[in-house]
């Protein structure tokens, strides 16, 4: 992946739980099974201000939108338990208004039309810079905030 910065030292083979750092500009759940690609969009994404959560697999990262709330999620496609389709269709079903960021090192157009098809917000192929990932989840918090502000115009009495 190019980064804007220095690379992550190589992370422990196990799955880690997930971890959390200070809120700022919105929450997000990284969901990849590549732990060296997981912590370094971990620390990128709080370099940035983001309140970040990551998880190693898609079981993982089920339990953590069961119970905590996230603003964008940013999902791999290959996972060694289920597959990031798998994950994206559930979110679709439970967390309909939930932005996914679709992210894979297999950069085909079938990938990114299936992605884009089950509802993704955005897709970015591996290597990308870590710009271009802050960049989506910016336009997916500024969507998030547009539908939010029409949906609260829509529902408010007129002339108040």
């Amino acid at each position: 992946m190019e980064i804007d910065g220095p690379v992550c030292p190589a992370a422990e083979t196990e799955p880690r739980p997930i971890a959390e750092v200070g809120e700022r500009r919105g929450r997000v759940l990284v969901v990849d099974d590549d732990p060296d690609m997981l912590a370094l969009l971990e620390e990128a994404l709080r370099d940035e201000g983001y309140l970040v959560a990551g998880a190693a697999d898609t079981l993982s990262a089920m339990i953590h939108l069961l119970g905590r709330p996230v603003d964008v999620l940013v999902l791999d496609w290959k996972m060694p338990d289920l597959d990031g389709f798998v994950l994206l269709d559930s979110v679709r079903r439970s967390l309909p208004n939930l932005p996914v960021i679709f992210i894979t090192a297999h950069n085909h157009p079938d990938i990114q039309r299936k992605a884009l098809a089950y509802g993704a917000f955005g897709f970015l192929a591996k290597p990308f810079p870590v710009r271009l990932l802050v960049a989506e989840i910016q336009g997916a918090l500024i969507n998030q905030a547009r539908e939010r502000a029409s949906v609260a115009s829509d529902v408010s009495p007129e002339g108040t």
